[in-house]
């Protein structure tokens, strides 16, 4: 029996220089990943309002008011403004220039006319987060048609 206990202390041993003899090995890869660069427009509000304007007047001293914030990731290089004629969504329209804008209040007559081409807005290279606040306002035409109008502004953001 005594044999047997030699012999079956010799075969732990032999298990365990064989298990002490295990080959292991490892190896890497690199993983990449590109982050683009985004700036997203996001407004305050998607309409306004100036009421009821009658033929030959303006809203004066009365702004709306829309704020633009960079949602994205990185500073905006540039903000633009641009704006449609308005129409009554027939054959009634007036021009786009009608509609004024500013980075600050103003009365009609002392803001920016709005164009149909893109305009740089003064402080517009906005990081990301940050915001500035647009004032609006809006004159209408002696002799203009009674009807309810309305004029597409967009403002795009460049990173």
């Amino acid at each position: 029996m005594e044999i047997w206990k030699v012999i079956a202390v010799f075969a732990v041993l032999a298990i365990a220089i064989g298990a002490a003899k295990a080959y292991t090995d490892s190896d890497t890869i690199t993983a990449q990943v590109t982050v683009p660069a985004i700036c997203t427009v996001s407004l305050s509000t998607n309409s306004i309002d100036f009421g009821s304007v009658a033929p030959g007047s303006d809203t004066g001293s009365t702004n709306q008011q829309v704020t633009v914030t960079n949602g994205g990731n990185t500073q905006a290089i540039n903000t633009t403004i641009k704006g449609d004629d308005w129409s009554d969504g027939g054959t009634n329209t007036f021009a786009v220039g009608n509609t004024e804008w500013s980075t600050g209040a103003f009365t009609y007559g002392s803001g920016t006319s709005l164009t149909s081409s893109d305009a740089a807005i003064s402080g517009g290279n906005l990081a990301k987060g940050a915001s500035l606040t647009l004032y609006f306002g809006a004159g209408v035409p002696s002799g203009q048609n009674s009807a309810s109008y309305t004029q597409t502004i967009t403002i795009t953001m460049n990173c």
